[in-house]
């Protein structure tokens, strides 16, 4: 095999392998961005009755930032934490995470205050 002849093969070989590596990666790529973020909430649970006028949203997420009410929360670790002031009546409480491709979860938490 002439010198040429090698550098096509090698250069054939190297293209396969680039393609071969490429695809491989784009199989969990996908799946990766596309998947919603995580949010969970720990507090408060949904439907709490409480006479207090604030309640400690706390919970975890994936997401480098979570909203409640359009208001940012700092996330630590993977945890956020924040007080939230309420209203007399029914406070709707939303959280929101979003991710890059902006997709969103908002689990919807309803708080009532005692009269």
């Amino acid at each position: 095999m002439n010198q040429k002849s090698r550098a096509s093969s090698a250069l054939v070989l190297s293209a396969a392998v680039l393609l071969i590596l490429l695809a491989a990666g784009c199989n969990h790529a996908p799946s990766r961005v596309l998947k919603p973020p995580k949010l969970e909430i720990a507090e408060p649970l949904s439907g709490l009755v409480t006479p207090s006028s604030s309640v400690i949203i706390r919970g975890a997420t994936d997401q480098s930032e979570v909203w409640v009410r359009n208001m940012p929360l700092p996330v630590k670790n993977g945890t956020f934490y924040a007080e939230y002031q309420l209203t007399p009546g029914q406070n709707e409480i939303i959280v929101e995470a979003g991710n890059a491709v902006g997709t969103t979860t908002m689990p919807l938490l309803v708080t009532r205050r005692s009269p």
